[in-house]
């Protein structure tokens, strides 16, 4: 169910550097692929691989303009994938899509406005949310732990601004935190909130976190946002629209 992305960009007139990454468990990939329309040739010399769940692979396309054309992924409507597309040109301009199983084609026009930036990378953002079940659980935790709702808003807000901190700051290449641990910590951090939960129904002793919570939801959702910028990462950002795609 993870995305799978493709990166076009222009090298040359009428030559193109496509780069295509599907998700893949060992050395088996999703059986998806491109099928760029009639007219273009295809390099004969293939550079592939595997890294962190997923096969990528490298080739040229030349041989005509790539605007005004369609790019068709076959067999991505068997399949519960979505396809992030990015298309680059030397002159700047810059075009992004998500392609879904129920309309498996792309048309390649010409550059993107903001407008439609926004909307795919907010596709992706609450695509991820909602299979995202460390931080939906972490948010169910603090729920059930926190009481009063003034508490509570302190500390799902104190959550969000930690989380939408460390994202920004990742994202941008500020810092840099290796994705095993981050994971560790956040499935840590869900454990030891169950415990909090536990002990509080069963004793009613009001502890640390149970007082102070925006300081543990602080703490955690700054852990958190390295996740999530850690999936934003295998995207990347459009870099005319950097932070539109951000926000």
């Amino acid at each position: 169910m993870r995305p799978a992305l493709l990166k076009i960009s222009e090298v040359s007139d009428q030559k193109f550097l496509v780069s295509w990454k599907v998700p893949a468990v060992g050395d088996r990939r999703l059986a998806i692929a491109p099928e760029f329309a009639p007219g273009f040739s295809l390099s004969p010399e293939q550079v592939s691989g595997f890294s962190a769940g997923a096969s990528i692979q490298s080739w040229y396309i030349a041989g005509r303009a790539l605007a005004d054309s369609d790019i068709v992924f076959t067999n991505l409507s068997s399949t519960m994938t979505d396809v992030l597309v990015q298309v680059s040109f030397q002159d700047g301009r810059y075009q992004t899509g998500l392609v879904r199983p129920s309309a498996p084609v792309f048309r390649v026009s010409a550059r993107d406005g903001h407008l439609k930036v926004f909307t795919s990378y907010m596709a992706l953002g609450i695509e991820h949310i909602l299979l995202g079940w460390d931080h939906l659980l972490f948010v169910l935790g603090m729920v059930l732990l926190v009481t009063g709702k003034r508490r509570l808003l302190w500390a799902v807000t104190g959550f969000t601004v930690a989380h939408s901190i460390t994202l920004v700051l990742a994202t941008l290449d500020i810092i840099h935190v290796p994705s095993p641990p981050v994971e560790a910590i956040i499935a840590l951090s869900i454990v030891l909130l169950a415990v909090e939960v536990i002990k509080y129904r069963q004793t009613g002793v009001e502890t640390f976190s149970i007082r102070s919570p925006w300081v543990i939801s602080i703490v955690i959702g700054l852990v958190h946002g390295l996740g999530f910028a850690g999936a934003l990462s295998d995207f990347g950002l459009p870099a005319h629209a950097r932070f539109t795609s951000l926000l």
